[in-house]
């Protein structure tokens, strides 16, 4: 009998440093029970950021949201054995004077996946449709008004080669996607929606 209150109380305190080693793992390495929960964990995300959108990418899950500022991000949590973790976030301050606006972007290149997403919003109803996708994949969507229009494309992908159009209800394009065309040079800065002339 007094040899095995030695062995539980040896199974007790192993029990308990094990709990305890676990419970320091999930929060030194910021992991969460839900995907979602690891997006809005995220360093970059406001605590009063609004949820807009999820897409999934095989067993990644991608989230945009709207920050305080306005400004739009992106967020990618990944699978972390049981659990979930979120490294990955992309802002994006759109071209609000513009009818059209790029409100998500994400891309992963690992060895789970590689791919691209964007995210596109119309501000009127001038606009009705947006092709975009590398030669052999383009895709033309309709757009609805304040809606939020997911491309999604695996594989891996230049931001050059999507090439997205917005274009009017009898599919003439009103703008393009990419480096402004006044510029000499490529000006990361100019990356947004331009208006043809």
């Amino acid at each position: 009998m007094n040899k095995r209150k030695p062995v539980k109380k040896l199974i007790g305190i192993v029990f308990f440093i094990l709990v305890f080693v676990f419970a320091c793992t999930v929060f030194f390495l910021d992991l969460y029970l839900t995907p979602l929960n690891a997006a809005k964990k995220n360093n970059y995300i406001h605590k009063n950021a609004v949820l807009l959108k999820e897409i999934s990418a095989r067993e990644n899950k991608i989230y945009i949201f709207q920050d305080n500022d306005q400004s739009y991000k992106t967020v990618i949590s990944k699978p972390f054995g049981p659990f979930w973790k979120s490294e990955i976030a992309f802002n994006y301050q759109s071209n609000l004077k513009n009818d059209i606006e790029t409100v998500g972007y994400a891309k992963i290149n690992d060895q789970t996946i590689n791919m691209l997403m964007l995210a596109f919003k119309t501000n009127t109803n001038d606009i009705k449709y947006v092709e975009a996708g590398p030669d052999g994949e383009r895709f033309l969507r309709p757009m609805h008004l304040g809606n939020i229009e997911i491309f999604y494309w695996e594989g891996k992908f230049n931001e050059r080669d999507i090439n997205p159009i917005a274009l009017s209800a009898d599919k003439k394009p009103k703008y393009y996607y990419g480096f402004s065309k006044d510029e000499q040079y490529d000006d990361l800065r100019t990356i947004q929606w331009h208006e043809y002339h």
